[in-house]
């Protein structure tokens, strides 16, 4: 958890246009994954196509999906670095601290 006792609390927080799209960013991932899960998509190429935009981009963006809890609610609460955006959270490691580690968070 981004606590007060962590020394990314004293940076500067993400810029309020960056925190909104990375979060809408964050939601579109998990619709998309409930896509694929339902069977209303069958796998990226069909979200691209009908999105008109890259796999690549698909695929990014649904990396978002599994990020750490604790990594999501930072943007929501106003506690993550100006440094992080959607950059730098897309393809992390599935593992939360490992996410942690990569991301600079502790």
């Amino acid at each position: 958890m981004l606590g007060n006792d962590d020394p990314v609390v004293s940076t500067r927080p993400i810029r309020s246009e960056a925190r909104t799209r990375l979060l809408k960013a964050i939601a579109q991932g998990r619709h998309w994954l409930d896509q694929i899960a339902t069977g209303d998509a069958t796998d990226i190429a069909v979200i691209a196509e009908r999105q008109q935009i890259s796999e690549k981009t698909v695929h990014s963006t649904l990396s978002l999906t599994f990020l750490a809890p604790h990594i999501v609610q930072a943007p929501i609460d106003g506690r993550l670095p100006r440094s992080l955006g959607i950059s730098q959270m897309t393809d992390l490691p599935v593992d939360w601290t490992k996410q942690r580690q990569q991301l600079g968070l502790g």
